[in-house]
């Protein structure tokens, strides 16, 4: 597990590598371009996605990336609910 910029906040070792990964594509300005596009990660019952207007090369500063519990997002999407209750994001 790793911390948020010297932060107590620890995290999974694979969303650290997700944060770590994410900090080093968004630092390199011959691949992104402003924010640096999306990067995410799936476990069996999370979807981490990086929020919108989150930049990837603040990844290890800040919280970037929204989990999204996927037995909740499947019975809203085979219910055909055309929207996502907030709660679930």
């Amino acid at each position: 597990s790793g911390s948020l910029c010297g932060g107590s906040r620890t995290v999974t070792a694979d969303l650290y590598g997700l944060r770590a990964l994410s900090a080093r594509l968004g630092a390199d300005l011959t691949l992104i371009q402003a924010a640096g596009g999306n990067t995410s990660f799936k476990t069996p019952d999370t979807l981490y996605i990086k929020a919108s207007g989150k930049w990837l090369a603040e990844a290890e500063c800040e919280e970037i990336f929204t989990p999204v519990d996927l037995a909740t997002l499947r019975a809203a999407i085979s219910q055909r609910q055309d929207y996502v209750p907030e709660h679930i994001l």
